[in-house]
């Protein structure tokens, strides 16, 4: 919440929203968790302005190291299953040592798949831990000027054209919409 009126080539982040309803956002990077209210995004000079919100940047990296993480034990089990693939086949034909090697290798993948699970489990409760407080809107009372790049959640689009307030603007059935709403 602020009482300035002008957001002027700012870089903002903020885990709350940002709520200015006499206000414009004009140049610079706001990202606003819990969504953004302002009267004008962006300026007739077409000044580029990034809008996003139901962007948690305090679990980003979380999000990263844990998708390397899976991406790499996937890789690894991959690469075992695949030597392994043909031996499968005829591991009972096999003796002694070879014999316990495939057995270790394929003890190995079913361990690699058991982290991979633990790992999807973990990113599942680090995206789950800002679902609350995540709110995909953008709620613009007057204009939505060119220039303007509206990021909700996964989805980006540029507004190439002026529109007219009041809007909402949200993330509904995977794409990025804009509501046309009563004075």
């Amino acid at each position: 919440m602020s009482d300035e009126q002008t957001f002027d080539q700012r870089t903002i982040t903020t885990f709350g929203a940002l709520v200015i309803p006499e206000g414009r956002i004009v140049g610079g990077e706001i990202n606003a968790l819990a969504g953004i209210e302002a009267k004008q995004l962006g300026s007739d000079a077409g000044v580029t302005t990034i809008i996003m919100t139901g962007k948690d940047s305090r679990i980003e990296s979380k999000i990263k190291a844990k998708q390397d993480e899976l991406k790499k034990l996937n890789e690894n089990r991959k690469k075992i299953d695949d030597k392994i693939a043909p031996l499968k086949r005829r591991i009972a034909s096999l003796q002694g040592k070879a014999r316990e090697q495939v057995a270790l290798l394929i003890q190995g993948s079913r361990k690699l798949d058991l982290q991979a699970q633990a790992c999807q489990r973990d990113l599942d409760a680090i995206f789950e831990e800002s679902r609350s407080a995540r709110e995909k809107i953008i709620l613009v009372h007057e204009r939505i000027c060119p220039g303007v790049k509206i990021h909700l959640g996964p989805m980006a689009t540029p507004v190439q054209n002026p529109v007219t307030g009041p809007v909402k603007v949200e993330f509904k059935d995977k794409k990025i919409r804009f509501y046309k709403l009563k004075k």
